[in-house]
């Protein structure tokens, strides 16, 4: 090595020190230096003009920038240290970034979040999803002169992928996201698949290195993809604090922890280059110490008690809302056995402080339980935008009726009772758990769930047993079939011969499904209505089915479709095109 370069080195690196050493006394900032590539492409605003200048004094250089429509970009901005004295944590920074698409009406406002720093200064950045074409326009107030008075321009264009989703919502009770090719929702099956005892548990096991890290999470999402399921599950519990401690009772952290965020990014961002989407449990059970519960009182804000929607627990929600808030596809649960640790109020809090700093509406949830008399949690008649009626699903299966039929009647009934919101059943039916959840009861009532208006739930592989779905291809089949068909306002029906069906008011679109059977029942016909059938227990094959003619103009009469051997059958009624 040049020993004029090693000399160069020695002092820059003596002179970095310097300046943490001065940040660290100045203001108790320590400085962190960032991971060497970002998630996402960032940009960086326009700082103030001079008075009166009435444009960024660096306006040319850096706006306007040119993204496509649904892609995160970020805006960086360093902040000095004796700019950050007074807080009693970099994460209590405050500054707003409001987008404006004025072609469109469309606003985007969301809050800065602090990713460590560089160069002895604090980086915040506030990350931004499109969701319309046009010219956006970014401008941010704070109360830390860094962070105020910034501004940029975006130019948003076409996807290059026609079919990237935007932000995942509901609509009349199903799942659903636009599509960037031509804005329009689309339906989604969501399912959520889970390895029990994955990396995706336990965060920390994950490698830390940028492309090892891209390389895990890549794996995880492709055998979740290769079993048909649309959504990965993902439990955090206490690693929001300190990345690899899941529980209360190892760690004192009462400030989140960036590295947990990089890993819930960048798996989000993989996940939505799939057209996947990510389930999270942001926490578990105080038997273990993965409730909220044990969440320190931070000790620089006197009568803190700490727990939930405590201090710290308020600093992380608002993490979540400005670091995870811009991506298009996650959704987030509040845990499990919340019998043991929580209060509805408190639920109802949390997703209300939530909501109000989310630049989009994401779906939040919290698991209804009724195990029993004294274990129960149940929010009542106010709902969180996804109900989880876990207490609907156990109720049906301790009745002994075979577990499809069991859970289509646990859905039909919690659609109803959940006035237009999007169903979650969270009750995890890993592949033969308890001797219940067989390949053929696991594809019956996946094929159920839907059959009933689209209900979700949780499946996967089984902490202990780790055995893989023998029958793949039945559950490809499942998600092939139902990816991107509409079911919003069908009627489901149960058929005195034990046929389901799930049919528009005009008869024109929907599905009919039997089992075991060579002969299905196909209802009356608009003119014009095709007709196609799978069989759900082989890889997706669609077998044209001839509708005979009417006699008149009017709607064919019903008939009986005989399949070619006795299966499983789905028929899909589309209308004309």
């Amino acid at each position: 090595m040049d020993r004029r370069s090693s000399a160069f080195g020695s002092a820059y690196a003596v002179l970095l020190l310097c300046i943490a050493v001065y940040g660290f006394f100045a203001t108790g900032y320590r400085p962190a230096q960032t991971v060497v590539t970002s998630t996402f492409v960032t940009f960086h605003p326009a700082a103030p003009g001079p008075a009166g200048s009435g444009a960024g004094a660096l306006a040319g250089t850096y706006a306007p920038q040119t993204v496509e429509l649904y892609q995160t970009v970020d805006f960086a901005a360093p902040v000095p240290p004796g700019q950050l004295s007074g807080f009693a944590s970099l994460f209590d920074v405050e500054a707003v970034a409001t987008f404006t698409n004025p072609a469109t009406g469309d606003l985007f406002v969301t809050e800065a979040f602090y990713d460590e720093g560089a160069d002895g200064k604090a980086m915040y950045r506030f990350r931004f999803t499109p969701t319309s074409l046009g010219t956006w326009s970014m401008a941010t107030a704070s109360n830390v002169a860094a962070l105020a008075g910034l501004s940029g321009t975006v130019q948003v264009g076409a996807a290059s992928d026609p079919a990237l989703y935007g932000f995942l919502t509901a609509d009349k009770g199903r799942f659903v996201a636009p599509v960037a090719g031509t804005g329009e929702p689309r339906g989604l099956v969501y399912q959520v698949f889970m390895h029990g005892g994955s990396p995706l548990e336990n965060l920390g096991a994950l490698p830390t290195e940028d492309a090892e890290l891209r390389a895990a999470l890549a794996h995880l999402l492709d055998e979740a993809a290769g079993y048909g399921f649309d959504a990965v599950f993902v439990g955090v519990w206490h690693q929001w604090f300190d990345l690899g401690n899941s529980s209360s009772d190892s760690h004192a952290s009462v400030e989140p922890d960036p590295a947990t965020f990089r890993v819930l990014e960048v798996l989000c961002a993989l996940a939505h280059e799939r057209g996947m989407f990510v389930h999270i449990w942001q926490w578990g059970d105080e038997q273990r110490r993965w409730s909220p519960l044990g969440i320190p009182a931070d000790v620089d804000f006197p009568g803190d008690a700490g727990g939930p929607n405590g201090i710290a627990d308020r600093r992380l929600q608002r993490y979540i809302a400005a670091r995870l808030g811009p991506l298009t596809n996650w959704t987030l649960g509040y845990g499990f056995d919340l019998f043991e640790w929580a209060d509805e109020d408190q639920v109802r809090s949390w997703a209300a402080y939530l909501d109000a700093r989310m630049a989009r509406p994401h779906l939040l949830t919290a698991l209804e339980q009724r195990r029993s008399a004294r274990s129960n949690f149940d929010l009542g008649e106010t709902k969180l935008s996804l109900v989880s009626n876990a207490a609907a699903a156990e109720s049906a299966l301790a009745t002994g009726a075979a577990p499809s039929a069991a859970l289509y009647a646990a859905a039909v009934s919690a659609l109803d009772a959940a006035r237009g919101k999007p169903v979650a059943f969270e009750n995890r039916y890993l592949y033969l758990r308890a001797g219940v959840w067989t390949m053929d009861e696991v594809r019956r009532s996946l094929w159920a769930l839907s059959m009933a208006g689209g209900v979700a739930a949780v499946w996967g592989i089984d902490w202990d047993l780790q055995e893989a779905y023998s029958h793949p291809e039945q559950l490809l089949t499942y998600r092939r079939f139902w990816d991107g068909r509409s079911i919003g306002e069908l009627v489901s029906a149960v058929h005195p011969d034990g046929s389901l069906s799930l049919l528009s008011a005009t008869g024109d679109r929907g599905v009919v499904y039997s089992e075991s059977t060579d002969a299905v029942v196909v209802p009356t016909l608009p003119p014009g209505t095709t007709v196609h059938a799978v069989d759900t227990l082989a890889a997706y094959e669609a077998l044209p089915v001839n509708v005979p003619p009417p006699a008149t103009a009017r709607p064919s009469a019903s008939f009986t479709w005989h399949a070619p051997y006795v299966s499983d059958w789905a028929l899909a009624l589309d209308p004309p095109r």
